[in-house]
């Protein structure tokens, strides 16, 4: 099984300050963008402000837990980040998700069950429609505890650490 990082994401998540707040809210769907994926666009996570990493960090975060079985092609699902949305593409037997901003990004390792939801990991960083954005003003899903175990147990597909809410900024 390939071996998928999380480490940029957890960088984000530092600097924008998502990294220090309690759990609250169950029931949450991330779209994680890999390492390779971060690297692939110059590793936003460290020229980004905060204000910029939390409105691209809750667009990759639904507020309902959706498994892939239950993410229909062609419906737009509302994102965390105000008035933004992602909708889900199938093509030969694969899970998509395409932003507002254009591309789309495949989902490598989908159904992650986790503490508050399930994780998506995905191969690209989504972008969103700079069209009537709003900064995200709802929770968040933090993944800096998740991203430091997934590195840890070297991806075992069975295990669960802890998955952290933080509030958006």
């Amino acid at each position: 099984m390939e071996q998928l990082t999380l480490n940029s994401l957890l960088e984000a998540l530092k600097r924008a300050a998502l990294a220090q707040t309690v759990d609250t809210t169950p029931g949450v769907t991330c779209f994680a963008p890999t390492q390779d994926a971060f690297t692939a666009q110059g590793n936003p996570e460290g020229k980004l402000s905060p204000a910029q990493l939390t409105d691209a960090l809750t667009f990759h975060t639904l507020g309902k837990a959706t498994y892939s079985p239950d993410l229909k092609p062609g419906t737009e699902y509302p994102t965390l980040m105000k008035g933004q949305s992602i909708k889900v593409v199938r093509e030969g037997g694969s899970l998509y998700v395409e932003g507002g901003g254009g591309g789309k990004a495949k989902v490598v390792r989908g159904n992650v069950i986790v503490k508050n939801g399930v994780m998506h990991v995905i191969d690209k960083v989504l972008s969103f429609s700079e069209v009537g954005s709003v900064r995200g003003e709802r929770l968040i899903v933090s993944l800096a505890t998740y991203a430091v175990k997934w590195n840890q147990c070297n991806n075992h597909p069975y295990f669960f650490p802890k998955f952290d809410l933080f509030w958006g900024q």
